[in-house]
């Protein structure tokens, strides 16, 4: 991933982690969360951002864990609370105008809202709420405007397909914001079929069910990525297959790292491996080729063509860089 600048769209990131620092702009690293900085507050916790962060571009420094792409640059842009989660429309469309001034090839977006075309919303209360149905395509075309220029700039948008087990087909009135605009790779997110029992039991587990919170749908999934998910194994318990990665904290924990499941972590996957292509390629890339060579690459799981659960297939880095 040398020679590529990702940027990393989220709840910022602990600068200070010995997996992310190598490789974190901190001078392009913004916030445009108000009252938030970048740079995420001191103390042992999940950090969605910097989890996300360490799927990209954790270092190759013998430490802690490894990212997909462990020379590509990052850079860190919140635009979404670190306390809470949320942010404004706003926000993520600045950060994205941020990005592709600033010489991102690459914009991950593990972030979404799904939006119904008619009006209605959930509010802050978990209510549901109407307004004009033009007030919210206004909303989804500011965004869409947003990405078409940074495309327009060089950068590749990869967005996360969301987590509600939602079937995208046949649900015109549901609008998931970001993935469902045009001209971003809306990710899925797989799993492992029981890891710890196959493990135990000497067997080789299937790495490419699809999780089981996953959004899917042939109109919104273009790829599909590990994500992690949880396995019910017996009246003991779950056992949790998830996605082991960097977490904030490095001056409170020895070993700050955490597992999480979600599209938010299949996304950075695939935002990793579009970082070694274009590493590969001198560090400079249309983003129509680099998403041609995602596509094209990607391991066909279920049957042929576009599938429901795993768009084109699932992201092959070995074969994104050798074919």
């Amino acid at each position: 991933g040398e020679g590529a600048r990702v940027f990393i769209l989220d709840s910022g990131i602990d600068a200070e982690h010995p997996d992310l620092a190598p490789n974190l702009n901190t001078s392009l690293s913004t916030s445009f969360v108000p009252g938030e900085d970048y740079n995420v507050a001191a103390g042992f916790y999940f950090n969605h951002g910097t989890h996300v962060a360490g799927i990209i571009a954790a270092a190759d420094n013998t430490w802690g864990v490894i990212g997909v792409a462990p020379h590509a640059e990052i850079v860190a842009v919140k635009v979404l609370s670190e306390f809470d989660g949320s942010g404004e429309f706003s926000w993520v469309n600045s950060g994205i105008v941020y990005a592709a001034n600033n010489g991102a090839d690459v914009i991950n977006m593990s972030l979404g809202a799904t939006l119904n075309r008619n009006g209605w919303f959930l509010n802050d209360d978990d209510e549901w709420e109407k307004v004009p149905a033009v007030v919210l395509q206004y909303i989804i075309l500011a965004q869409q405007r947003a990405v078409n220029y940074a495309i327009r700039k060089g950068s590749v948008i990869i967005a996360s397909a969301g987590n509600d087990e939602m079937n995208a087909d046949g649900n015109a009135a549901w609008f998931k914001l970001p993935a469902d605009c045009e001209n971003v790779l809306a990710v899925s997110a797989t799993a492992p079929d029981y890891w710890y029992n196959s493990v135990i039991n000497g067997l080789v587990p299937n790495l490419d069910i699809p999780a089981s919170y996953t959004n899917y749908g042939r109109s919104l999934v273009d790829l599909a990525a590990p994500g992690g998910d949880y396995d019910f194994y017996n009246s003991a318990g779950w056992f949790y297959d998830m996605i082991l990665s960097s977490s904030a904290g490095t001056s409170t924990c020895e070993y700050p790292f955490y597992f999480a499941a979600g599209t938010s972590m299949a996304a950075p996957h695939a935002s990793g491996v579009a970082a070694l292509i274009i590493g590969k390629n001198g560090g400079d890339m249309n983003p129509v080729q680099v998403t041609q060579q995602l596509l094209q690459t990607a391991d066909n799981i279920d049957g042929t063509g576009v599938t429901s659960y795993f768009g084109h297939g699932r992201v092959n880095a070995y074969r994104a860089v050798t074919e």
